[in-house]
């Protein structure tokens, strides 16, 4: 019994290093606070939302535009990880008919949005931001021509 109990014990101090070298060693990732403003030909847009992806890890994180086209990023780690993003403004998502409203002809709703399509999509948009630890401003200057 007292070659078993040991080894239990020998067993609970490896486990127990190991646990507290895994808490104890690096802090966790570099996150920056992400906020910017979205406009329009000079004026501020408001419909819709930004999105920003790693383009190595493609992690995203997005945020809902306000009326003044302002736009603030939260994540559960407090902002983004800092590094290189591709963003995109997306337009707010438009509702799907159900079927028995297609089946009486009811027209499905149609894409109102002002956002120019290029700025819809990672590979044509352009936008690029860099976020680092801290407060980070990322404004998005879209053109309709």
């Amino acid at each position: 019994m007292s070659i078993s109990l040991r080894l239990g014990n020998s067993v609970l101090t490896v486990v127990c290093a190991i646990v507290s070298v895994g808490c104890s060693g690096a802090a966790g990732p570099v996150i920056g606070e992400v906020a910017g403003k979205v406009t329009l030909d000079g004026a501020p847009y408001g419909e819709g939302r930004v999105e920003m992806r790693d383009p190595v890890s493609s992690i995203v994180g997005g945020a809902e535009l306000k009326p003044d086209g302002t736009f603030q990023i939260v994540t559960p780690e407090g902002g983004l990880r800092a590094g290189s993003y591709d963003v995109v403004v997306l337009p707010p998502p438009i509702p799907s008919l159900d079927p028995i409203e297609v089946a009486k002809g009811v027209k499905p709703p149609v894409d109102t949005s002002k956002i120019p399509v290029k700025y819809r999509d990672y590979k044509t948009s352009g936008v690029k931001a860099t976020v680092v630890k801290g407060a980070n401003t990322v404004d998005v200057s879209m053109t309709s021509k």
